[in-house]
């Protein structure tokens, strides 16, 4: 931290600067102001200021920010046009209306508990923020009739009648705030974005007649219904997780939806839903569907999340033909039937089901990564017609064969742990493999790791938990823990820089790994990133 003194002497045309930021300095005063002749812009927040007051006029100011200090009244005379007196220590606003040009102001978590303050000489603030200070009384509020922006929320406010003449309000932010009841916000017909996350709400009553609302987070409530959203058809973004919904029907008016939040609500059914809609992600999780039935016809659907939600089928998703990503892992799926249409998917991931065959897969010919791990499966036959897959794992499964990856040519990452296949011919096709992992199979026969020998790509494989038992070094038979098999690895794959005979869920750390240790494996590890 540089003294008034220090900074005379090393800017020597320091009162001329126009914009001077002095944060976390440990400024205790501010005799600094005194060199700021020509200072339009001026941030010295994260300081220990307590008292902020100085008789000089500062004819070009308009820009402070003094967040974080510890300032309990503020006195400087300029014509502020933009105030951050947040995270001090102000009890009331008397000592900020005088500043009457301000278009900005954030007095977020002060120890402010009323708004009472008379603040209708402030007429040009279009801004204002004060979150966090536990306010009980709003009424100051009431005459700011030039409001756009208003963040009130993570207060201790129970109604919101001070607001009912803010007619200019587009933003309104009163989440966290015991309110229970929103009817008081029904003038406020020009709103755009609304949130009243954690309110404890259990109806949108109030609502109605905010026709411009385009985004909407209503979060963490006690909503049964959004009936009242039925005809508020501009909405683009709306929040409703974990709430009670047991249905959706207020929202199919919603046509120009595109982000849709509803996990961790008890509906068992996606009725509701807008067809047509723009809804680019639909995401679910913890509800309870048996089906995606209700989906309907989705044109800009392209990221579809289905976690944890007892899901049974993917009946309903039929015409959801643009979708690119798809993640419905820990569910109850049989199949992948009515995924067929889906041609532009890249990127699906069904772990944790009940999948017992691909059919669905055949014609997905542009999917790149691919997780089916821990499911029924005995058989990836399906997956011979698809040659653009770079990530598979089909770990955790009842496979006996690989058949199925022959034409794998773009294969850079696979995992079939703990399954039942004792042969890796198949493997020798993989000519872009870089990972396998293989561990805990039925490879008993040494000679299966010369199907590896010409993959040159391949640098990392894990082996563990495979009896090699037709192995004979020195007279004596080895398991792939032996070290004289370890050896024997390093000499018959040599492109290999970083192999694992440790299964794992026994595997902690890279204490764990045995590694080729020259210099140039080294290198050539970074070069492909891998650790």
């Amino acid at each position: 931290m540089l003294s008034l003194g220090q900074l005379q002497e090393k800017y020597l045309n320091f009162k001329e600067v126009s914009e001077v930021i002095l944060q976390y300095g440990q400024y205790q005063n501010v005799e600094i102001l005194q060199l700021c002749e020509y200072v339009q812009k001026l941030c010295i927040s994260n300081n220990q200021i307590e008292k902020f007051g100085i008789d000089k006029k500062f004819e070009h100011l308009q820009y402070l920010e003094v967040s974080q200090n510890k300032i309990q009244e503020l006195d400087i005379n300029a014509d502020l046009a933009h105030l951050d007196i947040s995270s001090n220590k102000l009890t009331i606003l008397d000592s900020i209306v005088k500043y009457k040009k301000l278009q900005y102001l954030n007095v977020g978590f002060n120890d402010l508990r009323t708004l009472s303050t008379n603040l209708s000489v402030l007429s040009q603030l279009t801004k204002f923020i004060a979150n966090g200070c536990e306010l009980t009384d709003i009424l100051g509020l009431a005459t700011l009739s030039s409001l756009k922006y208003l963040d009130i929320s993570a207060n201790k406010l129970q109604n919101l009648l001070s607001l009912k003449n803010l007619l200019n309000l587009s933003y309104l932010n009163v989440s966290h705030n015991p309110l229970k009841t929103l009817s008081q916000l029904s003038p406020l017909i020009n709103v755009i974005e609304l949130s009243v996350y954690g309110t404890q709400i259990s109806s949108l009553k109030g609502l109605e007649n905010l026709k411009l609302l385009q985004t909407l987070n209503a979060q963490q409530n006690e909503l049964e219904n959004v009936d009242e959203l039925l005809e508020l058809t501009n909405l683009k973004s709306v929040f409703l997780t974990q709430n009670s919904l047991n249905n959706l029907l207020g929202l199919k008016n919603a046509k120009l939806l595109e982000n849709l939040a509803i996990d961790r609500n008890p509906f068992h059914s996606l009725e509701g839903l807008p067809a047509h809609s723009k809804m680019q992600k639909l995401m679910l999780y913890q509800n309870d569907i048996p089906n995606l039935l209700g989906v309907g016809v989705q044109p800009s659907l392209e990221t579809l999340s289905v976690i944890a939600c007892n899901l049974e089928t993917l009946d309903g998703i039929q015409e959801c033909k643009m979708l690119q990503m798809v993640m419905i892992y820990t569910n109850k799926l049989k199949s992948l039937q009515h995924l067929e249409n889906a041609v532009y998917l890249t990127h699906l991931q069904v772990d944790n089901n009940l999948i017992e065959n691909l059919n669905g897969l055949q014609k997905l010919n542009q999917l790149k990564v691919v997780n089916l791990k821990s499911n029924k499966l005995t058989s990836i036959a399906e997956l011979s017609t698809i040659t653009s897959i770079t990530h598979l794992n089909i770990s955790n499964n009842q496979l006996t064969s690989l058949q199925g990856l022959e034409n794998s040519k773009n294969l850079v990452e696979l995992e079939v742990g703990n399954n039942k296949i004792s042969s890796l011919s198949i493997l020798q096709n993989l000519k872009s493999i870089v990972f396998i992992n293989i561990e805990k199979n039925q490879i008993s026969d040494i000679k299966e790791l010369h199907f590896l020998k010409e993959l040159e790509t391949l640098r990392r494989i894990w082996f563990a938990d495979n009896e090699v038992l037709n192995l004979n070094i020195e007279g004596n038979n080895a398991i792939c823990a032996d070290p004289l098999f370890k050896e024997y690895i390093i000499q018959q794959l040599p492109q290999i820089i970083s192999y694992s005979f440790i299964y794992e869920y026994d595997r902690g750390g890279p204490e764990y790994y045995d590694k080729i240790i020259s210099d140039d494996e080294r290198k050539a590890q970074q070069l492909v990133n891998l650790k």
